[in-house]
């Protein structure tokens, strides 16, 4: 399904859908959207994804979750049109050391890379909701902290368990409510780790 249903969502959504819309067709991009709560993703499941070879947003929006996830999502989008640094110097060795069971030390390099890519991206996230008023800036924050800590809980565990369980989980409360500097995940705070190993 490339359009929704517009009348399904609230007018400031509808503004955003439209600024969206047109930047998507005027740098080739495609929306899928998917009638589902989640959807499939390196044989994961997710709430959406986006992918660079077809410059394709995929989005499951029959979940709680569909605007802030259409939202990311273009995000990424937009940096891989940008080309922002961020972006394309991120490298993916440790999704590749992930598939082949071949987890290094040097991996972490790589993950501090994604941090720092979808750290870019949930701040672009906020500074939408902000101007079209999509979503609660808090919560949403505590969402993203919760996700890059997990990135280190996988580096930590060679293991990609469904980020749902992250989601579902009493992790996001404990959160900050703003998205947390960078260096913040230089280091791994094991007293963090120890509470995500209760969840997966």
């Amino acid at each position: 399904m490339k359009h929704l249903n517009l009348e399904d969502y609230s007018q400031e959504f509808r503004n955003f859908y439209t600024f969206a819309d047109e930047y998507r067709r005027e740098h080739g991009g495609i929306f899928d959207f998917r009638k589902s709560n989640t959807v499939i993703a390196d044989g994961c499941k997710c709430r959406g994804y986006y992918e660079d070879a077809t410059k394709k947003m995929v989005v499951a929006i029959k979940n709680d979750l569909s605007t802030e996830v259409f939202v990311h999502e273009f995000c990424h989008f937009m940096q891989d049109v940008e080309k922002d640094p961020v972006y394309t110097n991120c490298e993916d060795d440790f999704w590749w050391a992930l598939d082949s069971d071949s987890w290094e030390m040097k991996n972490w390099r790589s993950i501090l890379q994604y941090i720092a890519l979808e750290r870019d991206c949930e701040l672009r996230a906020l500074d939408f909701s902000s101007k079209y008023n999509l979503f609660d800036n808090k919560e949403y924050a505590q969402n993203a902290n919760a996700y890059f800590y997990f990135y280190q809980y996988v580096f930590l565990t060679n293991n990609w368990s469904s980020t749902n369980n992250l989601m579902n989980s009493k992790l996001v409360s404990k959160m900050p409510e703003e998205i947390l500097p960078l260096k913040t995940f230089e280091k791994i705070d094991m007293n963090v780790m120890l509470e995500y190993s209760k969840y997966f």
